[in-house]
């Protein structure tokens, strides 16, 4: 993605945070994509930090947490979960974000995080003596795991490259005999037929994302495997 003008206003430290999570967030945006066909959810958590500009100054605004996050390949849609100052905006309330207003991503399985990337500039500026406090709750307790020496970016790297596919699973990081979760199971990356977003497709699943399916069953109704995977 290229920068957006907010993100040359931020202070280069947290601006080059913001880079490397938006230079990663399509991969994030499969996992995510999956995640909305299971019946059972496998991560705790999903969100995106995003830039919400100020009405009166486009170039200037907050960054806000939102969940139950749907993904196409222009918008993140989803609900506000920070409390806003920009008038207008309130949490709770579905939101609808542009693409290129996405700062930051977060993954979260068993109370521990990938991704988080500007969480690691925040815990630099948290006193030490505080910082227990701040960890005890989301999203800095998410990455309590990651001392001074990993960051976000560390992490995502030493995510091992799958032998047969070679890139790097973010969903499933067990991994077997060096092959990741997307292979073991049949998977695939590709692209959504109507409208471009990235998936992971087993080859009898269809070839639309998840909202362009529009799937008009019952979630609780019964789904093929990889409806559950």
């Amino acid at each position: 993605m290229d920068d957006p003008q907010w993100l040359t206003n931020e202070d280069p430290v947290m601006a080059n945070a913001m880079r490397q999570a938006r230079a990663s967030f399509w991969e994030f945006a499969r996992t995510i994509e999956l995640e909305n066909w299971r019946i059972v959810p496998v991560h705790e958590a999903t969100l995106v930090k995003a830039f919400f500009a100020d009405p009166a100054n486009k170039s200037r605004g907050e960054f806000l947490f939102v969940d139950d996050v749907a993904i196409s390949k222009t918008t993140v849609r989803g609900t506000l979960v920070s409390q806003p100052q920009t008038r207008g905006l309130s949490a709770g309330q579905p939101v609808s974000v542009p693409i290129e207003n996405i700062c930051d991503w977060f993954l979260v399985i068993r109370d521990k995080g990938i991704g988080g990337f500007t969480v690691d500039i925040l815990k630099k500026t948290i006193p030490a003596d505080e910082l227990d406090e701040y960890e005890s709750v989301p999203p800095v307790s998410w990455y309590r795991h990651r001392k001074s020496n990993l960051t976000a970016q560390n992490e995502l790297d030493q995510v091992l490259v799958c032998k047969k596919c070679g890139k790097r699973d973010l969903f499933d990081l067990s991994y077997r005999d060096g092959v990741c979760g997307c292979c073991v199971n049949g998977l695939s990356r590709t692209n959504c037929s109507a409208c471009g977003v990235p998936l992971y497709r087993a080859a009898d699943a269809p070839p639309q994302c998840f909202q362009c399916a529009k799937p008009k069953s019952s979630p609780h109704a019964k789904k093929p495997w990889w409806k559950f995977w």
